[in-house]
């Protein structure tokens, strides 16, 4: 695919989350205790209780419930996996020597392009610097670095790079 993004919060999804919840901590009591609930007043009761956290949130910079917020993250990164395999598996039983690839991102969606890894052949990413031709492109030359590094360092090999540009200016 090209360029995986977005996070679905339909009530499938929801429901998802919880089911996804209830495998990793086997109880509300285990879910509460990890996320420290106790301390923000925001202990759980029942597993419908439980809510994707809002795109952004009404409480500024930080979400009451730290580990919903990180928690629905790993969520859906697990689910940007499974929808990986299903198209690696369609290209796959077509013809198994078929590589393949994916569009990753600079730190897009704040996936966990780790978790893809072992799904793709080959890993590739589009990288578009927002060059300023000033000296704050030095940071955006680190920053762009530091996403290679990141690419090459996902399956310890090269990796492509599938789509850029010298200049958006």
């Amino acid at each position: 695919s090209n360029e995986y993004g977005g996070e679905c919060r339909c009530e499938l999804c929801q429901v998802a989350f919880r089911e996804w919840l209830k495998k990793k901590y086997g109880s509300l009591e285990a879910l509460n205790k990890q996320w420290w609930t106790d301390f923000w007043s925001q202990t759980f009761n029942s597993w419908e209780e439980i809510h994707a956290p809002a795109p952004r949130n009404a409480w500024g910079n930080a979400e009451p419930v730290h580990g919903l917020s990180l928690d629905w993250k790993r969520f859906v990164t697990d689910q940007v996996a499974d929808f990986i395999r299903a198209e690696r598996d369609a290209v796959k039983a077509a013809d198994p020597s078929i590589p393949v690839t994916a569009n990753l991102m600079y730190d897009f969606y704040y996936y966990n392009y780790f978790k893809f890894k072992d799904l793709l052949d080959m890993v590739s990413w589009d990288a578009y610097p927002q060059w300023k031709g000033t000296g704050e492109d030095i940071a955006t030359a680190a920053d762009f670095a530091l996403w290679h590094d990141v690419m090459r360092s996902l399956k310890k090999q090269p990796f492509l790079l599938m789509e850029s540009t010298p200049s958006v200016i």
